[in-house]
């Protein structure tokens, strides 16, 4: 009786370290896998990091081309104002808000 009691202890102890084995295999996977998860992530967000950097760097050369024309074109006006007389471009400015305050009262 006594072997028969100890054989059914062993036979589930064998069980337990069994199921333990299982269970351990299955919390050793799960920490590797959030780890893959977390790798994969972080490259996929890096990747899209570039792929925003190079697009802002296309976007800035484009914006400073267009600064540079704007920056023309305020110089080309400079030069036209410089020879127009402002005294009189003034003066046809403040008659043209006259109109328009005269025609609303």
């Amino acid at each position: 009786m006594a072997i028969e009691y100890l054989r059914k202890k062993n036979s589930s102890l064998k069980d337990a370290l069994k199921n333990t084995h299982v269970f351990l295999n299955m919390v050793i996977h799960d920490l590797r896998n959030p780890t893959n998860q977390i790798n994969y992530s972080i490259k996929y967000t890096l990747d899209q990091i570039r792929s925003c950097m190079q697009v802002n760097e296309a976007s800035n050369q484009a914006l400073e081309c267009e600064i540079e024309e704007i920056m023309e074109r305020i110089s080309e006006l400079k030069q036209k104002l410089g020879s127009v007389d402002k005294t009189e471009l003034i003066g046809n400015e403040v008659e043209r808000c006259r109109d328009l305050t005269t025609s609303i009262l």
